[in-house]
C-alpha cells in the first residue's frame, strides 16, 4: 500500500513538496520554497507540516526555486538522507540556493533595520550560503534512465520533463519485477517544439500519475509567432533607437531569448544589437547550458556548429553593480535581459559576485524592471 500526501503546491502553485509513503518508507518529492507574501512566505517555507527527519530520501525534479529551495531548511529540520537528482539538476541548483540565501541574508537585514528602530523582534533568515555546502553533499547524481533504489524495495528511473535542463519526471516502482506498482510524478512538464531542450518523454503507463497542472487550463501560443512578436518589437526598438528591457528567469528563459535572438539574427530578420544580460546568475547557468550539450535538442546542436549564441561579441554579462548602472545611460538600440527576481528583490547575483550590493540598488531596480517593458 502506498499513499502521497501534499505539503505544497496543491491548491496553489508554489512550495512543490508531496510526501510519498511505502512499505514504510517515505520519500519527499522536492522540496520547494513558497514564494508569495514575506510572513506567508517565511512561515510557510519554515514550517513544513511533515518531520523531516523521518524522510528516507528526496528526489528532485528539477532546479526551479519552487522545488528546491527548501532543502537548506530539511536538513536543519533534521533530515540525514540522499538526495537523488540529475547532474544538470545538480550544478543549476547549487547556483539557485546560493542565490536564494543571499537574497534571504540582505532582505532580512533589510527588515531588521527597520524592526530595531520600532522595538520589534528580529528575524533569521531560513538559511544563509554557509548552509549550502552541506546539501550539496548529500547530492546523489543520476543519469536519464539509469535505475537506482532511493529506498530499500522500491526502484526509481528518471525521464526528461522537457521544463528545464536536467528536469525530470519521476517513475517509482515497487512489488513485483515482472508485473510492478507503479506511480509517475512528472515535475512540471514542458512542451513540445520549445528552443534547446527535447521534447518531454512518455513515461510507461502508470498505476497512479500525479501530474503538475499549473498551466492545464491554457492554451499557448506556438513558438513561430513569439519569435516574429519578439521580432516585430525589436523593429519598433531599432525605428526608435530605445532600448528593450526584459524580465527575464535566469534559467532557462534568458538562455532561451539569447537562442531566439541569435535565430532572428541569422535568418536576416533583425539586426545584430547588443544585448546584455544584467544577472551574475545567468551566466552561471548559462555555463551549465554550454557544458551539457548532451542534453539540447537537435536544432541546437546545429546551430552550435556554426555559432554560439552564449558567447557572441553581441552578448555581454554584468559583472558588478557598476556594470549594471551603467546600462540606465546606455544609448539604443540595445536588449536588456534582466533577472526577473529583479522585479522582487533587486538582483538575483550570488556574493562571490556582488557582496557589497545595498539595499537602495534594490529598490532603485524594482523601479526600473517592475514598469514598462520598453523605454
Amino acid at each position: 500500500m502506498a499513499t502521497v500526501t501534499s505539503y505544497g503546491a496543491a491548491g496553489e502553485v508554489t512550495g512543490s513538496r508531496h510526501v510519498f509513503s511505502v512499505n514504510g518508507k517515505q520519500i519527499l518529492l522536492d522540496c520547494g520554497l513558497f514564494q508569495g507574501k514575506r510572513q506567508e512566505s517565511y512561515d510557510k517555507s519554515r514550517h513544513f507540516g511533515f518531520d523531516a527527519a523521518k524522510i528516507d530520501a528526496v528526489i528532485l525534479s528539477h532546479a526551479h526555486l519552487d522545488h528546491c529551495g527548501a532543502l537548506p531548511r530539511l536538513l536543519a529540520e533534521g533530515f540525514k538522507g540522499s538526495i537523488y537528482l540529475t547532474p544538470a539538476t545538480a550544478e543549476i541548483s547549487e547556483f539557485i540556493l546560493l542565490d536564494s540565501a543571499f537574497l534571504q541574508v540582505r532582505d532580512i537585514e533589510f527588515i531588521n533595520k527597520k524592526h530595531r528602530r520600532r522595538g520589534f523582534p528580529e528575524h533569521r533568515p531560513l538559511y544563509t550560503p554557509e548552509d549550502i555546502p552541506g546539501v550539496v553533499a548529500r547530492y546523489r547524481k543520476q543519469q536519464y534512465h539509469e535505475s537506482f533504489e532511493p529506498v530499500p524495495g522500491v526502484r526509481c528511473k528518471l525521464l526528461d520533463a522537457g521544463h528545464i535542463l536536467g528536469s525530470a519526471q519521476v517513475v517509482l516502482e515497487w512489488g513485483d519485477t515482472e508485473n510492478p506498482h507503479r506511480f509517475v510524478f512528472s515535475g512540471d512538464l514542458g512542451r513540445n517544439n520549445l528552443p534547446i531542450l527535447n521534447d518531454p518523454e512518455t513515461p510507461p503507463t502508470p498505476d497512479t500519475l500525479m501530474i503538475e497542472t499549473t498551466y492545464g487550463g491554457r492554451l499557448h501560443d506556438p513558438i513561430e509567432l513569439v519569435r516574429e512578436e519578439l521580432a516585430i518589437e525589436i523593429d519598433r526598438i531599432v525605428a526608435n533607437r530605445g532600448a528593450m528591457l526584459v524580465p527575464a528567469f535566469s534559467v532557462e528563459r534568458t538562455q532561451e531569448l539569447l537562442y531566439v535572438l541569435a535565430e532572428l539574427v541569422q535568418s536576416g530578420r533583425i539586426p545584430q544589437l547588443p544585448v546584455y544580460v544584467d544577472s551574475p546568475l545567468a551566466k552561471n547557468v548559462t555555463e551549465v547550458f554550454r557544458k551539457h550539450r548532451e542534453l539540447v535538442d537537435r536544432d541546437f546542436r546545429k546551430l552550435l556548429e556554426s555559432s554560439d549564441p552564449f558567447g557572441s561579441k553581441a552578448v555581454k554579462f554584468t559583472k558588478t553593480v557598476e556594470d549594471s548602472m551603467a546600462l540606465n545611460s546606455m544609448d539604443g538600440p540595445l536588449i536588456i535581459l534582466a533577472g526577473s527576481g529583479m522585479c522582487e528583490g533587486g538582483t538575483d547575483s550570488p556574493p562571490s559576485s556582488q557582496p557589497d550590493c545595498p539595499v537602495e540598488y534594490y529598490r532603485s531596480y524594482r523601479r526600473i524592471y517592475g514598469g514598462e517593458y520598453f523605454r
